[in-house]
């Protein structure tokens, strides 16, 4: 990546006709997924850091993290925060303490003030829409459209456990633009199109697809199975995902691979961590030979021992 750069005075694009230049794109992708979850430790953001574009890259990941993180935490907590410490959220609240002392001060959130506190939200998302002719997007610096579009990405994730219902979903339907949205999360799940697609290729080509292929569908094939490495090293791929790549030919050995890797780099980065605090004979029994090592130096102690003592 970092000769690339200084090749071509930028960093690469996605969707361009090049496949080194897409494979590049895509691996900074992953760098993304990685430093999101936390994976890249300090010396690897570092180098990253030395690739011209790259700072100013890691620093818009770093704030959309912190922005995402600290909306969708405020979202969540809200829906269950009591009511009196939503009213000591408002101007002039200690007077309204005053007031209300005797009643809300002990009352809790409750369904029927959730249902309505979802409701308002939902049409506050309405009416941006009918305003601006879209759905809010959360690449913005405006804090009204990002927290809109942070609600939305709540409401994602309520789908996928099931905490939705039907008349919820009805009401987002009725929002511009969220139909399509709610009806393909209804009707297919990205994720399990994409590994049908994969089990179809394999099985009318009887390999796995490859990265460097000509063959734009192939060539992101390949591209996804990359990512699903970086969602099974970084533990993302629930059990259901895990078996169904496994079904498809080649894959469950592809699969095997990653995870001893993985295993070799974890158990290699302990024994060298645990290494300086072990003991020397520890240490010594780890080496090639060691189990006979320690019993000619227990002889060469003993022999020692006995001339000094004549």
């Amino acid at each position: 990546l970092c000769n690339w750069v200084e090749n071509h005075g930028r960093l690469p694009h996605q969707h361009a006709a090049d496949n080194e230049e897409t494979r590049l794109a895509s691996w900074i992708a992953d760098q993304r997924v990685s430093f999101n979850g936390g994976r890249l430790d300090d010396a690897q953001v570092a180098q990253l850091s030395q690739i011209q574009g790259m700072p100013e890259r890691i620093g818009a990941w770093e704030r959309r993290q912190r922005n995402r993180k600290d909306l969708l935490q405020v979202e969540q907590n809200h829906d269950s925060m009591p009511e009196m410490q939503k009213v000591t959220q408002l101007p002039g609240s200690n007077r309204l303490l005053d007031k209300k002392s005797d009643t809300a001060s002990e009352k809790q959130l409750g369904a029927d003030a959730l249902r309505d506190r979802w409701t308002s939200r939902c049409n506050h998302l309405h009416t941006w829409v009918e305003n601006h002719s879209r759905l809010p997007r959360s690449h913005v610096a405006d804090t009204e459209e990002l927290r809109l579009a942070c609600w939305i990405a709540a409401q994602r994730k309520s789908f996928k456990s099931r905490g939705l219902d039907g008349t919820r979903l009805d009401e987002l339907r009725q929002i511009r633009g969220m139909a399509d949205r709610v009806d393909r999360r209804r009707q297919q799940d990205p994720w399990k199109t994409r590994c049908t697609q994969l089990q179809s290729w394999v099985q009318d080509n009887s390999r796995l697809p490859r990265e460097k292929a000509s063959n734009d569908h192939e060539n992101k094939l390949a591209q996804w199975i990359g990512y699903q490495r970086t969602l099974f090293n970084g533990g993302i791929l629930d059990d259901s995902q895990l078996a169904q790549l496994s079904q498809i030919q080649g894959m469950a050995e592809r699969m095997g691979g990653w995870a001893r890797r993985q295993w070799n780099r974890k158990d290699l980065l302990q024994v060298e961590q645990n290494r300086d605090s072990m003991p020397e004979t520890q240490n010594v029994a780890q080496l090639p030979g060691a189990d006979r090592m320690p019993e000619k130096k227990a002889d060469i102690a003993s022999k020692q021992q006995l001339q000094g003592g004549s």
